[in-house]
């Protein structure tokens, strides 16, 4: 049903396909009067689009005498000459017979020959031509007329030459389906040469319902003109047995143009009443929010549908979606309705109880639609399977279809083994579908479609209205509907729209009603905490205080219901130094989980106190280790120098000694050069050697020394000596730091209700010129009034 074409020999060339009794149906059929809708307006426009079923044969298939070819055709053939009309001689119709090939059929993959399916002799377009130029401007002439008769007046329709054959008594095609044989094929036009025969009727089918082709056997006019048939290349037809004479025809694959320009689906002959009836019947699903699918009645290959859309559709098919989308543009803009084109599956398993029991039904079928695009052709990335939020219900059944009927035709099975509960048998149904879904919800859908948030992103990218928003997130909130195929993928989807759908709104002005939206679409405190960013905005959330007032009743009560989420919560977001009132909140939410599970208000205090004083321990720990007071051995160790290539130097600045001297033999103009480059890296520039010289600019050095040059010629030395303005700019740095964190642990010391924390040494310290340090203050992080503002420290020299 979706693949490729396959170049099977037929008339037409086709597939055997194997029929609806070639597969044992196990499940119970669901009767029309279950599926869609019996009153309502889903219902009236099944009834507007149920076409009359004489005017539906006549457009599927006809035919008749070919008064535009002439009588008698110069038919030539390689290897034979030119083929006196009608072929009536035994001898000849041997002698043309040798130059032919036995003419194959194809099943699935496979290309093969049996006599019992098909018995044909074949020729290719090479080996064979028809002169003159009145054929010529006569088989012209059909491109026209079949895209008047299908209902597509004006389209330049091409017609490729596929094959010669010649049936002799007993020669048949057993029931088939043509394959897509050239690009944009969609369907045949037989041309019967005159011929002198009985049987060989071509017989096309349509729902079971026969149409005949005997190419003027009836009127007697079939020796003396050309006729011709044109059927749907996905229709069921066949050609029944020879039974006297030969049958020659020629076979021509009907084809779209390369080109067509804009595609669009041309109009039906409905006049302007019904399409207002109809818009009246979408405009009423549209108030509903009603989605609907439709299954298409023809046969569609993935190549057509992808290159062509909607142009590729046939009949019926053709007929009503151009009549949905003349009806749909009717209605004003936010009620017009949006199509979609997608692969459908449907897939049923059974399982086989024993010969008494015999087959029942282990679970209940599931649809899946994927590969959604656009009529006009243009995709829709991603492949997420939408056909859980659909119900028989909202199935458009115009032909009041049952269950069955509605997907006959297109089924393959396959054998398996349940384990303890014996053997199984799925059956997988495949059809393409029409899925429409209101067109001001269409973000909706390809947000779904796409599990990913490039649909949402480009939708906020517009800058729609509140209300457009409002809408929006309430559409997906009712679309997520989880079935058990597809849990995990639209939990996941789920994650990912909180964190775009929180940028949407704190980029906008406030407004209580977005936000009461948000915490509707996530609910609960892990699809917070456990999402992209989910830390980050939790926070980020909490700093916005109209957002916050509005959210953190409903915060409160998500993480009140997940205890072990708040205190996973409280751990993640500590380091992001989060507003006091989240703290809280985490800290209520946690008590009132206790308060929800015991009746002793001690334990429960206690437990969420241990909890705190957990992270205030950890992030003491955290603290000391990373901001650790400096020491004497430390103090003249310039750890984070750097100094070009000079190894001295750098050896000089990340060891403890405070002096250097270095000898100078050439004297006092190396002396000069070596002070000029000391300054230089003083001042936070590289050398000017460096090939940043030009662009750098200045930034504070890693290190703080003098450098004063003594002595004369040879003896002369340059001494370094570090001072102290680095070591004190790092301990600055450090106490900052430092502090930070401490503000961080005072708020979680608040929630404790300790009024004074022990207190420990900070150990901030300033070099002397002996390398000794002196100078102290005090971590009173740990000793001040809880919820305290931290004074500065100081640092001395």
């Amino acid at each position: 049903m979706f693949g490729h074409s396959h170049r099977g020999g037929g008339g037409g060339g086709g597939h055997r396909r194997r029929r609806d009794e070639d597969y044992p149906v196990h499940e119970t059929d669901v009767p029309a009067t279950q599926i869609g809708e019996q009153t309502g307006p889903l219902h009236d426009v099944d009834a507007l689009l149920a076409a009359d079923q004489q005017r539906q044969l006549a457009s599927f298939s006809f035919g008749g005498v070919a008064d535009q070819l002439p009588p008698s055709p110069e038919l030539i053939v390689q290897g034979y000459g030119r083929v006196a009309l009608p072929l009536v001689d035994p001898a000849e119709a041997a002698r043309l017979a040798a130059t032919c090939q036995q003419a194959p059929f194809g099943r699935g993959t496979e290309t093969l020959v049996d006599t019992a399916v098909r018995r044909t002799w074949q020729l290719d377009p090479a080996a064979f031509a028809v002169h003159g130029a009145e054929w010529n401007d006569g088989i012209a002439a059909f491109g026209p007329l079949i895209a008047e008769k299908m209902g597509f007046a004006g389209t330049p329709l091409s017609l490729e030459p596929y094959k010669l054959l010649l049936y002799e008594p007993g020669g048949h095609f057993a029931c088939h389906r043509d394959t897509e044989k050239e690009d944009g094929m969609f369907a045949t036009l037989v041309i019967q040469l005159p011929s002198v025969h009985s049987g060989g009727q071509l017989i096309v089918y349509r729902n079971g319902v026969p149409i005949f082709h005997d190419f003027g056997a009836a009127r007697g006019t079939a020796a003396s003109q050309c006729h011709y048939a044109v059927h749907y290349a996905d229709a069921e037809h066949e050609v029944t047995p020879v039974t006297q004479g030969y049958r020659l025809a020629l076979v021509y694959s009907v084809c779209w143009p390369a080109s067509q320009g804009e595609p669009t689906v041309p109009p039906t002959s409905a006049d302007a009443d019904g399409t207002a009836a109809l818009a009246a019947a979408l405009g009423k699903l549209a108030d509903e929010e009603r989605r609907f699918y439709h299954l298409l009645d023809h046969d569609y290959t993935a190549k057509s549908i992808k290159q062509l859309g909607e142009r590729a559709l046939k009949g019926v098919d053709r007929e009503r979606v151009a009549s949905l989308c003349a009806a749909s543009r009717l209605l004003s803009q936010d009620r017009r309705y949006a199509f979609y084109i997608a692969e459908a599956t449907r897939k049923t398993l059974h399982a086989f109880d024993g010969p008494e029991s015999g087959w029942s039904e282990y679970w209940e079928p599931v649809i899946r639609f994927e590969r959604y695009q656009r009529l006009d052709g243009t995709r829709i990335p991603g492949d997420a399977s939408l056909g859980h939020l659909f119900t028989n219900r909202d199935v458009l059944n115009p032909d009041s279809k049952s269950m069955l009927q509605l997907w006959a035709g297109h089924r393959r099975q396959e054998s398996g083994w349940l384990g303890n509960d014996g053997p199984s048998q799925d059956t997988i149904y495949s059809k393409y579908v029409l899925i429409a879904w209101p067109e001001r919800l269409a973000g909706v859908f390809e947000v779904l479609a796409q599990h990913d948030t490039r649909a949402l992103k480009a939708l906020v990218a517009t800058q729609p209205t509140d209300a457009q928003l409002i809408e929006l997130l309430d559409a997906i909130k009712a679309s997520i509907a989880l079935s058990e195929e597809d849990e995990e993928k639209i939990e996941a989807l789920h994650m990912r729209l909180r964190h775009e759908t929180l940028n949407a709104l704190v980029a906008r002005p406030f407004n209580a009603a977005l936000f009461e939206r948000y915490m509707d679409l996530f609910p609960t405190a892990d699809s917070h905490l456990y999402s992209p960013c989910g830390s980050v905005d939790l926070v980020r959330l909490a700093r916005h205080k109209e957002a916050w007032s509005a959210v953190r009743p409903r915060m409160l009560a998500a993480f009140s219901k997940q205890p072990t989420v708040a205190e996973q919560a409280l751990s993640d977001c500590l380091v992001q130094n989060p507003p006091p009132d989240f703290l809280r909140m985490l800290y209520e939410a946690r008590v009132a989980a206790d308060e929800a599970q015991s009746e002793d208000d001690q334990a429960k205090l206690a437990a969420v106190k241990a909890l705190v004083e957990q992270q205030v321990a950890s992030l003491r720990a955290e603290r000391d280790r990373m901001y650790p007071p400096p020491s004497s051995d430390t103090y003249w160790r310039f750890d984070k120098a750097d100094y070009g290539s000079d190894h001295r130097v750098f050896t000089f600045l990340h060891g403890p000694e405070r002096t250097l001297t270095l000898p100078m033999p050439q004297g006092s103009s190396q002396a000069h050069r070596f002070l000029s480059h000391c300054n230089r890296a003083l001042s936070g520039l590289p050398p000017r050697s460096s090939k940043r010289a030009k662009s750098a600019r200045p930034r504070l050095p890693a290190f703080s020394f003098t450098a004063t040059a003594t002595g004369e010629g040879e003896s002369t030395t340059v001494t370094l000596t570090k001072t102290d303005e680095y070591p004190q700019r790092r301990e600055v740095e450090r106490l900052g730091a430092r502090q930070a964190m401490d503000k961080q642990i005072a708020k979680l010391v608040t929630l404790l209700g300790e009024e004074r924390g022990p207190a420990t040494a900070s150990g901030s310290a300033s070099g002397s010129a002996s390398g000794s340090a002196s100078g102290s203050a005090v971590d009173i992080s740990d000793a001040s009034p809880l919820g305290a503002e931290l004074p500065s420290q100081a640092t001395g020299d």
